[in-house]
């Protein structure tokens, strides 16, 4: 009886790049779960990037040399072993980046050096860059650097410098949602995704680099610095491309290794890697309250003696709190004093007359004071953030405290939290007792080291 021949497939450089990722091995429950969002954000204009019809052009068989750089044995990729399974578990950013090296970085350097693109992949430290003293606070995860090697030796010979001429960052996909931030971006709700873009948008400023990428493995957004109709420079950014998005599955789709290999290709033809950027640093990525979008002052309220103004405290002073904005503690003493604005529509009153605001899902007793005799809150507020009519009305909450106790307003602002209505706080572009969940609090609070 004659043995059926073994199925044996050959891959060549476009099969590679249409391919998608393997999946990651996570087991739920032991991740680094603090954020490793910085407390940084894109200041400028931030404008869609479509970007795959030309990454599926660009990389289109026709294009491509045609020799075959990989091959599966059908009778061997069955056993759990298979050298090209995925077996590293993942648990931190590390492990991310070293996945997403391994299984997109990996293979479109690869297919771009057998194609005659002279552009590898790799950490920071194969950049000329990095041994610049000036940069030693500015360490993206990924770069791609000139490199005509095609073997060890040849690399050891090596005399052109390894300038930097694409630069990326990683995080986890289990804290960091790029899906859901762009979302809440079509609806208008920008900072989520301004937070997101503010770290690898600073690299790019900094290392005048007009081609990024932030990932997370699961997904990834492509960058490109450009100018928009009035000269300024400005920020383009994909839609989230799905690790395990393929051109195989749906010939709409694009994959994450053609869009790494269209990029590289671009860089190769047209030798335009770096961008001038028109803003100053300060004024390209910042601080939350030099958003425009950011709010104006949340007015103030006195309480008696002894005096106090209790104010929505955020890191930069008065402001209305954002969705991603931490807690700022104000000291006073030994104490620390925190205040929050919530809408009207967020204090619940129940049967029994007691009213409750809700934080992260459990619900809190509330006091209110109707502050209607303060004189000076009409002239706290700038007349467009009164929308002109001057009658927003004041409430400050009080927290009751373990014991059930009703706090008194005069013993000053621990536990005081200053309301507007709802018609006024409708500038806020999340209520904030939604959106506690996201405070960078919460990385120093796990001790996860990411960067």
């Amino acid at each position: 009886m004659q043995k059926a021949p073994e199925k044996v497939s050959y891959f060549d450089g476009a099969s590679i790049l249409r391919d998608p990722l393997p999946e990651l091995l996570i087991r739920e429950g032991f991740q680094t779960m603090s954020s490793a969002w910085h407390d940084i954000y894109y200041l400028g204009e931030l404008r869609p990037w479509h970007m795959m019809k030309e990454a599926k052009a660009w990389t289109a068989s026709n294009l491509l040399k045609k020799q075959p750089l990989s091959v599966n044995v059908e009778s061997i990729m069955k056993y759990a072993g298979y050298i090209h399974h995925e077996h590293y578990l993942c648990g931190d950013e590390q492990s991310i980046c070293g996945r997403f090296a391994q299984n997109a970085l990996g293979p479109a350097s690869a297919v771009a050096i057998h194609n005659g693109i002279n552009f590898r992949f790799g950490d920071h430290k194969v950049c000329i860059e990095s041994q610049n003293p000036g940069n030693k606070r500015h360490i993206p995860d990924h770069v791609a650097v000139d490199c005509s090697a095609r073997t060890p030796d040849e690399l050891e010979m090596l005399l052109t410098e390894p300038n930097m001429a694409v630069v990326g960052e990683a995080k986890t996909p289990w804290k960091h949602d790029l899906c859901e931030y762009v979302s809440r971006y079509k609806k208008g709700q920008d900072t989520h995704l301004r937070r997101a873009l503010g770290q690898i948008a600073s690299y790019m400023y900094r290392y005048q680099m007009r081609y990024g990428f932030l990932t997370t493995y699961n997904d990834t957004i492509f960058l490109q610095q450009d100018r928009g109709s009035d000269g300024k420079s400005r920020l383009l950014f994909s839609p989230p491309i799905n690790a395990f998005s393929s051109p195989n599955n749906d010939d709409d789709n694009v994959s994450v290794r053609q869009c790494l290999y269209y990029i590289l290709s671009v860089i190769n033809q047209t030798n335009q890697r770096e961008m001038e950027n028109t803003f100053k640093e300060e004024d390209w990525t910042g601080p939350l309250y030099k958003l425009p979008s950011y709010g104006e002052l949340t007015p103030v309220t006195k309480m008696t003696k002894p005096s106090h103004e209790a104010l929505q405290m955020t890191p930069m002073g008065m402001q209305p709190l954002q969705s991603s904005a931490p807690l700022a503690l104000v000291k006073n003493g030994l104490a620390f004093e925190a205040t929050i604005s919530f809408q009207a529509r967020h204090i619940h009153e129940q049967k029994r007359g007691e009213k409750l605001v809700e934080i992260n899902g459990k619900s809190i007793e509330v006091i209110i004071f109707d502050d209607k005799s303060n004189k000076s809150l009409s002239t706290a507020l700038k007349p467009d953030a009164r929308k002109g009519d001057g009658n927003s009305s004041q409430r400050t909450v009080a927290f009751s405290d373990s014991r059930g106790e009703n706090p008194k307003p005069s013993k000053g602002g621990g536990g005081l939290f200053s309301n507007r209505s709802a018609k006024d706080s409708s500038r806020l572009e999340e209520p904030s007792s939604l959106a506690m969940s996201e405070a960078p609090l919460e990385s120093q609070a796990e001790g996860g080291n990411q960067d």
